[in-house]
């Protein structure tokens, strides 16, 4: 009887023993489980912190406040703008980045917009400046979206630096010192009256054929569909030595369009050189002249006439020339001055001269922070405006 109780012990332990051994493997293969998924998301991470150099982020701030001095019942005395500009940078392959740029305007204070007021209020949403893929290789640099371009320096028949293109613009490099540049931009021309709604649009399509080396770049410039009725061509230069830039641009313009036989544009020219120069570590001068017939007025220009931005104070119709001085004063402080002087080429019951003038005090905190005060002062027609301004601008 001993020994089957024995026995009979020895087959229980046996038994649970075998019941036991699974159970005690399952710590084993829950453990593995875990590790893997820290693996897991450690290489996630690591992954995440290899590529974030990928993205680039940032933007500007600026605000301004300004008051006309002329005591005029129409012109605010106190002014506060607002400008926001931001940015990201994404370079998903060595030879493909996809960037993006939102802004904002608005005037504090502004609830609505008024009839042909300049301000807008603050509660006006961001707007999509450019959006775009940019396609790069050895001999070629394609752009494909909304983006900033321009075809020559000066930019004077195809400049999109105002008004992005909407579209394509293709850049081939070729035979060493050549390049070949061709633009397609789509452009709504009509909208349903008192709606966005488009009824209407057209595309527009320029080229260049240029030549370039390390000092100096010269090119053909042709719009030969733009809007509507317009065609142009042009030629520029652009010469580089030391501390100087020399660039000019002569063009011409022609719109013709069966649907409007009253208007009508045979070829006129537009003509524009600018020369600056270093003339001392602590100072820069720019000069330019331009001579712009009463119709060169092509859709898509540096000049900039159907825009208001200040890249060129040259106007269609008119004849002058400009004078921009910097200079450097200290370690922090910078003193700038930009006058320009036009007499029209036809008189259209305009004044015999018109001015403006732009003087500022920078103070540069650091160099993406910076405080500037001045005067600006524009003779128009009839009236002259003088106003003063305070500015504050930060990049981050």
């Amino acid at each position: 009887m001993g020994k089957y109780k024995t026995l009979s012990s020895l087959i229980s332990i046996m038994m649970l023993l075998s019941l036991a051994v699974p159970t005690l493997a399952q710590p084993s293969t829950v453990s593995s489980t875990t590790e893997k998924k820290l693996t897991e998301l450690t290489n996630r991470f690591t992954s995440l912190e290899s590529n974030w150099g990928r993205f680039q982020m940032g933007g500007n701030l600026s605000v301004e406040s300004n008051t006309y001095l002329d005591k005029l019942p129409d012109r605010p005395t106190f002014n506060f703008e607002q400008h926001l500009d931001l940015f990201l940078d994404a370079y998903i392959q060595n030879n493909l980045m996809f960037s993006l740029k939102t802004s904002h305007d608005g005037a504090w204070g502004v609830n609505w917009q008024i009839l042909n007021s300049p301000n807008y209020p603050m509660t006006t949403p961001f707007q999509v400046e450019e959006a775009f893929v940019r396609l790069e290789y050895p001999s070629s640099l394609n752009y494909f979206g909304r983006f900033r371009f321009s075809t020559s320096p000066i930019g004077l028949i195809s400049d999109f630096f105002s008004n992005p293109i909407e579209g394509v613009a293709l850049q081939k490099s070729f035979a060493d010192h050549y390049h070949i540049i061709g633009i397609y931009s789509r452009v709504n021309t009509e909208y349903s009256s008192g709606t966005d709604q488009v009824v209407g649009s057209e595309g527009y399509f320029a080229a260049r054929l240029g030549w370039s080396n390390q000092n100096v770049v010269w090119g053909i410039n042709l719009v030969p569909d733009g809007i509507t009725g317009e065609k142009a061509f042009s030629f520029d230069a652009s010469f580089t030595q030391d501390a100087a830039k020399l660039s000019a641009e002569l063009a011409w313009y022609s719109f013709h369009w069966d649907p409007s036989p009253d208007y009508q544009v045979d070829w006129t020219p537009g003509f524009l050189i600018s020369y600056g120069q270093a003339i001392s570590k602590d100072a820069y001068i720019q000069v330019k002249a331009a001579y712009l017939a009463s119709q060169f007025v092509p859709s898509y220009s540096s000049l900039a006439h159907r825009s208001g931005t200040d890249r060129e104070w040259f106007t269609p119709n008119s004849k002058g020339i400009e004078l921009s001085v910097q200079n450097r004063l200290g370690a922090t402080f910078i003193l700038e001055n930009r006058v320009i002087a036009l007499t029209p080429v036809i008189n259209y019951d305009q004044p015999d001269l018109t001015y403006h003038w732009r003087g500022s005090l920078i103070k540069s905190f650091s160099p993406v922070n910076q405080l500037a005060f001045g005067l600006d002062v524009e003779r128009n027609y009839q009236e002259t405006l003088t106003q003063a301004f305070l500015s504050w601008n930060m990049s981050f």
